[in-house]
């Protein structure tokens, strides 16, 4: 299986920075499900729009300046999938530059109430997608119900954290016992501080 994910409109990031700064739980994951894929003897491709033509811990990194730079997928000799990250409307660019035989699953992490993601209650591009993963089920059910989703494939794939953050977390433990500070008890002060200056805040 040739594994060929993409990222349009995301920010800068490689296969190896999850190694070298904090990053969003999508772009997280997407690194270590392309190490994990590498592992199994997997062929790994990496086009980013901020990427370089190289090759980081074994993955095959690549430019997408252009959509043209997709030609490579239009080759149907090996077995391809396409995950998708960024840009709803870069969807259609991605599908028009690539074989048609090649299924495109969108990978998204946001709320389905975000005005970015309003085009895919646009048919022609639901139509061009093969499959949607989700990070939680809350989030799936929600987008199936707002978007009126029938006809296509849904997953759920968590969240990843970064070596960073769990550095960070570790450090704020240590914080918490050697102030004997209890992580709740800081939150429920916070909160009624911003309750002073904000009465309209309410705690669910």
């Amino acid at each position: 299986m040739k594994w060929n994910f993409i990222s349009m409109g995301v920010g800068e990031f490689n296969s190896n920075t999850v190694n070298e700064r904090p990053l969003g739980g999508i772009e997280s994951s997407l690194c270590f499900l392309m190490e994990s894929l590498y592992q199994l003897n997997e062929e790994i491709h990496f086009y980013s729009d901020f990427g370089k033509q190289q090759i980081i811990n074994n993955i095959n990194h690549h430019n997408l300046s252009r959509p043209e730079q997709l030609s490579s997928l239009r080759d149907t000799s090996s077995e391809n999938i396409i995950i998708y990250i960024g840009t709803i409307e870069n969807i259609a660019i991605v599908k028009k530059n690539v074989d048609k035989k090649i299924p495109i699953l969108l990978w998204i992490q946001h709320s389905y109430d975000q005005p970015f993601l309003f085009n895919l209650k646009n048919k022609e591009i639901i139509n061009n997608l093969d499959g949607i993963v989700f990070v939680s089920e809350w989030q799936r059910i929600n987008f199936i119900n707002y978007f009126n989703i029938k006809n296509i494939p849904t997953y759920c794939l968590g969240n990843g954290i970064t070596p960073n953050f769990c550095k960070m977390f570790s450090s704020l433990e240590d914080f918490y016992q050697k102030k004997k500070i209890k992580p709740r008890y800081l939150f429920f002060n916070t909160f009624q501080r911003i309750r002073k200056t904000l009465s309209m805040f309410r705690l669910y």
